[in-house]
């Protein structure tokens, strides 16, 4: 991705120190927490998005970004997920649903000590989505191409918050913060 070479553990501190100094490098403002996940987005939407004028799939996404999506057959370090981007904005986020509920809770349970150490966009740990997973999710996958994201794509929007017909209420814990 943009001449950068990431290395291949990205659960590992050193790809997260790697990721900070391409930020830096970059001049990528990532405020913290400076999880792996969000830098490597920070990244992404700097480097990559700006070139995507004309359709573009990006394909195969980390699984650090990508909380829900089952893991790809062949490289377990990656997920079943896509994104379509057009003229430079994200259009599609799409993904085959992870339906195991071990590897679910597993990384939930990591987003939670993230959330402990005080990054308030971790999620918690959703205990009733995993216990459904247990009684049986079969195969399934879905795409999200809401009507504020066309909105926002023709109306030439950079940011989706600026379509919205109503603003979101932040949740109580990040009030309190």
């Amino acid at each position: 991705m943009g001449g950068l070479a990431v290395p291949g553990d990205l659960r590992s501190e050193e790809a997260n120190d790697y990721l900070r100094q391409a930020c830096d490098k970059c001049g990528v403002v990532c405020k913290p927490p400076y999880r792996t996940a969000r830098l490597l987005d920070k990244l992404i939407n700097h480097i990559l998005v700006p070139s995507c004028i004309n359709p573009t799939f990006v394909i195969n996404h980390p699984k650090v970004m990508s909380l829900m999506a089952k893991s790809h057959k062949l490289r377990p370090e990656i997920t079943e997920r896509f994104e379509l981007y057009l003229n430079q904005q994200e259009l599609c986020n799409a993904y085959t649903e992870l339906n195991d509920p071990m590897e679910q809770r597993e990384r939930f349970s990591e987003l939670l000590k993230e959330l402990k150490g005080g990054d308030y966009e971790a999620t918690e740990l959703d205990e009733e989505f995993c216990e459904s997973l247990e009684y049986g999710l079969p195969p399934s996958a879905g795409w999200g191409i809401g009507l504020d994201r066309l909105v926002m794509f023709l109306t030439y929007s950079q940011a989706i918050k600026d379509v919205l017909l109503f603003p979101l209420l932040k949740p109580k814990r990040l009030v309190m913060l």
